[in-house]
């Protein structure tokens, strides 16, 4: 149902970055367009943290998800959307990421490397 409701999304809502993003659903709690957003991270916090929206709760709806759910939640960005290091802390542990989107190379002393690039570092 879920990915029902995606497709309805991505067919029937338009993005822009004047009238609130996807669906004139707003940023928040960005103040305003934030990088990603355009994109599949903002189409995703859209539909399922903005799902009382009237164009993300029209898709939920068209996909027979009550009005209820769904029960998103955030997680924690630094295991499960690994950026940098920035707003993780130094004494995070970079064993801990499962999920490593950016940075491929260290940007900051905190940051962790991907996995392939500490294996190269490590010579295995």
């Amino acid at each position: 149902r879920l990915l029902q409701a995606a497709i309805w999304f991505a067919q029937n809502v338009t993005y822009d970055n004047d009238k609130g993003g996807w669906g004139d659903s707003g940023f928040k709690p960005a103040g305003g367009n934030f990088v990603g957003s355009q994109c599949g991270q903002g189409f995703m916090h859209t539909l399922f943290q903005k799902y009382r929206s009237v164009t993300a709760r029209t898709a939920l709806r068209a996909a027979g998800i009550p009005d209820s759910e769904p029960h998103a939640k955030q997680i924690d960005r630094c295991i499960w959307n690994y950026q940098t290091g920035v707003q993780c802390g130094t004494n995070f542990d970079c064993r801990s990421v499962r999920v490593h989107h950016k940075p491929g190379e260290k940007a900051h002393s905190n940051d962790c490397p991907k996995l392939g690039k500490h294996k190269l570092q490590n010579g295995r």
